[in-house]
């Protein structure tokens, strides 16, 4: 389940990306897109926060189940 959150996070990184570039490209100023952009932003953030907490995660569990191996 692990390695499918990690594939699907940066996919959706992706997805959200190219409309928030289009957005910023074209240099819309109005409200609802000023929001759009935001919320872009926002869901990039988390994303990329999750992700990084996940591989952080699991390279410390494999470190520690490589280190109990190597104790035994």
């Amino acid at each position: 389940m692990m390695h499918v959150l990690l594939w699907l996070m940066p996919v959706a990184f992706i997805l959200i990306l190219e409309p928030t570039v289009r957005i910023v490209r074209v240099g819309n100023r109005s409200r609802l897109y000023l929001l759009c952009l935001l919320l872009n932003t926002t869901f990039l953030i988390l994303i990329a926060w999750l992700w990084v907490g996940i591989i952080l995660e699991t390279n410390i569990l494999f470190s520690r189940d490589s280190q109990l191996r190597l104790r035994r």
